[in-house]
């Protein structure tokens, strides 16, 4: 039985008047018609807002805003925009997207069956690269789901084992509630706003499916990062602070979730993640000489568990 649930599209925008006609397109060609698509400008400079209203004017579920000057500049106030838009809305779901992806054809049909039948606030799915071409879609005939995603998978979500990302999830909209973006953020907002829910106790489903292409460029925020922009590194460390507070206010900074981010303190030579993790640890005596050992003969330790990897032994 075709589901009716409704679903909110919120596709912040900036400066892609080459790109985002691309995007709007795979949104409406979705096999799951019930949808409203939100798409927040945050003022760009070039022709978005003409290539946007050109099309928006030929179907009635696409509606365009430009972010008010009450939020600041960025990818995470133009998001945050766009979840106050939906307060008062009756959708069931809401779906992050990017201006310059696209979308699989059955993106929201699939999501939107695993959700109204599973206790689930959220569905993650598989992401595909593309660079120019647009991918050629495969029709998804079936699907499974591998497992859950909790708290206790949080360690692989920080290392990015499970892939969290904006575009990568369908959300329950009561999930988001009073939950935004944190807007300092120039990089990695993902990762404290996911961990944060996870903390919460959100609970959410991954299928082995693609049903989303991201699109690799020098531009994105991404590539940013990889090329070395001094600003995105810097939020990066921001955003493992404020993971560690969050873990420490809810009081389920564990064992594991603190040698992870000492570990990243060695990797990143940043010593305030390492204090940080220190400010107030709900961790045993022999738990916190571990993770001081952990920092302090970080070498000898390389040394050992690359042993250890070698002769299959446990730590």
């Amino acid at each position: 039985m075709k589901s009716n649930s409704k679903v909110t599209i919120l596709l912040a925008t900036f400066n892609r008047a080459h790109l985002i006609l691309q995007t709007l397109e795979s949104i409406q060609n979705q096999t799951h018609n019930h949808f409203e698509c939100y798409i927040t400008d945050d003022n760009s400079t070039d022709n978005t807002e003409e290539v946007v209203d050109q099309f928006i004017n030929t179907d009635s579920r696409f509606f365009y805003f430009k972010k008010p000057n009450n939020y600041v500049q960025g990818l995470s106030a133009t998001r945050n925009f766009g979840l106050d838009l939906t307060k008062n809305l009756r959708s069931k779901y809401i779906l992050f997207v990017d201006d310059d992806d696209i979308l699989h054809p059955q993106n929201l049909e699939i999501c939107i069956k695993v959700l109204d039948n599973d206790n689930l606030d959220f569905i993650h799915y598989k992401l595909k690269p593309f660079e120019d071409c647009i991918p050629t879609f495969i029709k998804v005939q079936g699907f499974k789901q591998i497992d859950d995603v909790t708290y206790k998978r949080l360690v692989d979500v920080l290392d990015n084992r499970i892939p969290l990302a904006s575009c990568s999830v369908m959300w329950k909209r009561t999930a988001l509630s009073n939950e935004r973006f944190k807007e300092d953020l120039y990089y990695a907002e993902e990762l404290e706003f996911y961990s944060r829910l996870l903390i919460k106790e959100r609970i959410g489903g991954r299928i082995n499916v693609v049903l989303y292409f991201n699109r690799k460029h020098q531009k994105s925020n991404t590539g940013a990062f990889f090329n070395g922009d001094f600003r995105y590194t810097r939020s990066l460390i921001k955003a493992y602070h404020l993971c560690i507070n969050n873990l420490l206010e809810a009081k389920k900074l564990s064992y594991g979730l603190a040698k992870f981010f000492v570990w990243k303190a060695v990797i990143k030579k940043e010593k305030s993640i390492y204090k940080e993790v220190l400010r107030k640890p709900p961790l045993n005596f022999i738990d916190l000489s571990k993770l001081w050992f952990l920092y302090n003969f970080s070498e000898i330790v390389g040394f050992y568990l690359s042993f250890k990897k070698r002769c299959r032994i446990r730590f």
